[in-house]
């Protein structure tokens, strides 16, 4: 990282924000759909 342009350290931060947004409402969906079924089966039961 050192002696590197801030340019290319701001697309890197960039990009990797984006990774994680990504991954974090993926995970935020699949928690609420497990979430939606475990509630359904515990009504269920």
């Amino acid at each position: 990282m050192i002696g590197e342009p801030s340019i290319t350290t701001e697309k890197k931060t960039r990009i990797w924000g984006r990774i994680l947004l990504y991954a974090m409402v993926k995970a935020n969906k699949s928690f609420a759909r497990d979430g939606a079924r475990n509630t359904s089966f515990s009504s269920e039961i």
